[in-house]
């Protein structure tokens, strides 16, 4: 009983994304960079450090698919953008940026150059 009930948590906490392959994942990733960028108005050095994660994760998808994703990375993208700025306040947000922080770290990727 205790490992079943140990198994429906695990299953529970689980991201949905979780059993995708890694290059939707990363064209995921690709798409709130964008998407966020798009969000933000003023110009300067935020707004580039986002538009680079944004290219970043863009070839990392590409590369780890082994073909061209840019259509699913623009899917993503619009899927994010329609979902308001606000969208950074919610649960589904703050899982995908914490999963796409763990993924960069994983896989070594330089995803943000301001750090």
């Amino acid at each position: 009983m205790i490992k079943r009930t140990l198994a429906l948590a695990i299953f529970a906490t689980t991201p949905a994304y979780a059993g995708q392959p890694i290059y939707v994942s990363m064209a995921e990733c690709a798409g709130i960079m964008r998407a966020l960028t798009d969000q933000m108005e003023t110009p300067g050095p935020r707004r580039e450090r986002l538009v680079q994660a944004a290219l970043n994760w863009d070839a990392a998808a590409h590369a780890e698919a082994g073909q061209d994703v840019s259509a699913l990375i623009d899917q993503k993208a619009t899927q994010w953008r329609d979902k308001g700025a606000t969208v950074v306040f919610t649960e589904d947000f703050k899982d995908w940026a914490k999963y796409c922080r763990s993924l960069a770290k994983h896989k070594g990727l330089k995803i943000d150059p301001g750090k």
